[in-house]
């Protein structure tokens, strides 16, 4: 007996699985994040292609009820027995009963669809192998004080005059000079022999 399908107008199975078409496992992780769905809560198989060495895509069986209105370009599959899927909106031919389904397929999984006929699943996809864990870096961040608020409109202002004796102490310290004492050093020999030219020269004037 060769199971086949049918398209149907309705489905006579609750939807259990995804089907996502595409050989990429990176797509396979987007999907999953676009479909909102917990990793620990699906399981995830690869499904051959009828070339030899290639992917068709994969099935997803989550184990929650299935949002059908968030489901995208995927196709949604019924869940005929724990072990067999078939495409939304078909039957299977000949029609066969559940105890009949499951003894033809009692413990693997396996699925039915018109581009790669009958799958067997036999080995489940583990992410944990695939995906590489971040190797964790340690940050020092560094929070800038508050800074100074500035007002977008300055509504007013004033001014404060200040007193006669900061006016006074203000002068003291920035307008006049510093006070310097002389250093009282003796004279050296340049200085000694330009202070007698001086006295000489002074006390010729003196005697005209």
């Amino acid at each position: 007996m060769e199971l086949k399908i049918k398209p149907h107008h309705k489905n006579n199975f609750p939807l259990g699985g995804i089907l996502i078409k595409n050989a990429s496992v990176v797509f396979w992780i987007k999907e999953i994040q676009f479909l909102k769905l917990n990793l620990k809560e699906i399981q995830i198989y690869p499904i051959p292609d009828t070339i030899a060495n290639t992917i068709w895509g994969c099935l997803i069986v989550n184990q929650k009820k299935i949002n059908t209105h968030s489901i995208g370009k995927n196709e949604l599959c019924q869940m005929v027995s724990p072990n067999l899927f078939i495409p939304e909106k078909s039957i299977l031919h000949p029609i066969i009963t559940i105890a009949e389904i499951e003894k033809l397929f009692p413990s693997t999984k396996h699925v039915i669809h018109p581009e790669f006929g009958l799958v067997e699943l036999t080995e489940e996809l583990n992410f944990e192998k695939l995906i590489q864990k971040p190797i964790l870096k340690s940050y020092y961040i560094t929070k800038p004080h508050e800074s100074v608020f500035i007002p977008k409109k300055i509504k007013s202002f004033q001014v404060m005059p200040l007193s006669s004796e900061e006016i006074l102490k203000n002068l003291e310290e920035n307008v006049f000079p510093k006070k310097e004492k002389m250093k009282d050093k003796p004279l050296s020999l340049y200085e000694k022999g330009k202070l007698s030219f001086y006295k000489m020269l002074f006390t010729k004037k003196k005697k005209k």
